[in-house]
């Protein structure tokens, strides 16, 4: 396959510490504009505060998110 031709992967990181509410607002605009067909995006949520419970909500509210703690 031509090099120009194969897909994107992209991977968006997002470092938080105790920031619901905003974390919140970025991934609802992350998921109102998707990728173009054929990019391929994953979104990485790096908690600083790994005994924070407070991003509970949101992992169940983004289910295809993937969830990490430092």
């Amino acid at each position: 396959m031509n090099p120009l031709f194969q897909p994107v992967f992209v991977s968006i990181v997002i470092p938080v510490l105790q920031d619901t509410v905003e974390l919140q607002a970025l991934l609802a605009a992350i998921e109102s504009d998707p990728p173009p067909a054929g990019t391929g995006v994953e979104v990485i949520v790096v908690n600083g505060a790994p005994d924070d419970r407070t991003l509970d909500p949101l992992r169940d509210r983004h289910a295809g998110v993937r969830w990490a703690s430092s």
